[in-house]
């Protein structure tokens, strides 16, 4: 109650005149009170009304959403079936006006006064109507009339005339899948959900004390890290989605890290952190959205940079690096390798095809420790993502078949996968023997790090 201004109305939970306990009245009943005796409902034009099972993620404002007068926004729930059969023709005169909404509404005040009193009156008159509480009539999956509130709603706001701006993108049940580029605003953790083993339902709480327990918690979830490890095992493809990327695909991981030193972040310091965020002090040097959004959260971060090498560059003496992060240009002798050149270049899909050898170790000049440590980084990095590909292709069962290439010809083996395939730019290379001959042609790296990256080309 301390947490935010609150205003404490009187419990219905019980009523007053029927004695029927359904706590879920309390909503309509409650607005009606607030109307009638707060100071804060004179001076207000826009008013929100949210469930308590909810999680707000961002703000809420009403005429950003598209509410307007007369024209509410609401989320929707699509299973309130009950605005399309009997139960609307005996509890609205206007069934055509029965909106399926709840969770999230956005009005202006003025509908709100015409709607409230209309909203517990319906509400009311859904609860006692128990011969139509049945599941294929109300939705209700337990025939208890729990949801009369909603259809009270749904029902008053027919009988005033009130249909809604319907958004489906606002609220997501956790558990749900949610829609490609959409971030709902609210989280509605009505419904149980499950993360591997782990699993909640709101319905196990309901009794437990939880609230009122110093220090006590719902169990707690999987981290992030501990689900991406389960979930991405060695044997598993990482596909990335187009626009979007998993981890980061520009990187050879030893294990999963802290945060890492991204010091050519200059924007950090000068005026781009003061056009974008309103705490540029904390700004750090990561990508630009992402410090931006952590300073904006106030987050701080334990930097390392310990864990990530580009490889060409030097490495710190005694540093053993958990990740390589081959997004630039780096080069051995005569060698080099640019994943810009890469781009077009179908390796994944092709049997045995891979990156360029980088040269053997044993031909390193030793004569300056500093350039000998950053070349051997250098074709540990190529090594690796060989011999990442190598276990691709045997877990696609590639057969021994060499593959002839000419600078401007490539001659594929059937693809391993369904997929369209960009045109392929530039010199394809290949192994003149597929399949290596020694163990020594490959770095000594723990197998269970090796991910095979895959990129989806929809162009």
């Amino acid at each position: 109650m301390k947490l935010a201004p609150t205003f404490e109305v009187p419990s219905m939970s019980r009523h007053p005149k029927t004695g029927d306990w359904y706590p879920a009245i309390n909503k309509p009943a409650g607005v009606v009170h607030w109307l009638k005796y707060s100071k804060e409902a004179e001076n207000v034009d826009w008013v929100v009304i949210l469930d308590a099972d909810q999680i707000i993620r961002g703000p809420i404002i009403p005429w950003e959403l598209g509410a307007e007068k007369g024209r509410p926004v609401a989320a929707l729930y699509g299973y309130l079936i009950g605005c399309d059969n009997i139960l609307a023709q005996l509890h609205t005169k206007h069934p055509e006006l029965c909106d399926k909404v709840g969770g999230l509404l956005a009005m202006h005040i003025d509908d709100l006064r015409a709607l409230a009193p209309m909203w517990l009156s319906k509400t009311e008159e859904v609860r006692e109507d128990r011969a139509h509480w049945a599941r294929n009539i109300t939705g209700d999956i337990y025939e208890k009339g729990w949801i009369s509130e909603m259809y009270g709603y749904s029902f008053g706001a027919s009988e005033v005339g009130l249909h809604h701006k319907i958004n489906d993108d606002l609220m997501l049940y956790p558990g749900y899948i949610p829609r490609p580029g959409v971030e709902p605003i609210l989280f509605h953790y009505g419904l149980p959900f499950s993360v591997g083993n782990w699993s909640f339902s709101k319905l196990d709480h309901h009794e437990d004390g939880v609230v009122y327990d110093c220090g006590r918690l719902f169990p707690e979830p999987p981290y992030p890290r501990e689900y991406w490890m389960h979930v991405f095992s060695p044997k598993t493809v990482l596909m990335v989605r187009p626009n979007y990327e998993c981890l980061i695909v520009g990187e050879v991981l030893y294990g999963l890290t802290p945060f890492v030193h991204f010091s050519y972040l200059i924007g950090c310091d000068n005026e781009l952190a003061e056009l974008h965020t309103s705490h540029p002090d904390v700004a750090i040097s990561e990508m630009y959205g992402y410090s931006f959004g952590a300073a904006e959260l106030n987050l701080r971060h334990i930097i390392n940079k310990d864990i990530l090498i580009y490889p060409g560059y030097v490495p710190e003496p005694g540093i053993k690096y958990r990740v390589f992060h081959y997004g630039l240009e780096f080069s051995v002798g005569n060698w080099s390798f640019d994943k810009a050149n890469w781009r077009n270049v179908d390796l994944v899909n092709t049997c045995w095809a891979n990156f360029p050898d980088p040269p053997d170790p044993s031909i390193l000049d030793s004569t300056d420790q500093d350039i000998l440590r950053r070349d051997q980084l250098s074709i540990e990095c190529a090594r690796t993502m060989n011999e990442a590909l190598r276990l691709h292709h045997e877990r696609q069962k590639c057969g021994n078949t060499h593959i002839e290439t000419t600078s401007n010809q490539i001659i594929e083996e059937k693809p391993m996968l369904a997929r369209r395939v960009g045109k392929f730019d530039g010199n394809l290379y290949v192994k003149s023997n597929p399949m290596p001959t020694t163990a020594s042609s490959v770095p000594s790296i723990p197998a269970e790090w090796i991910m095979s990256l895959t990129r989806i080309n929809l162009g």
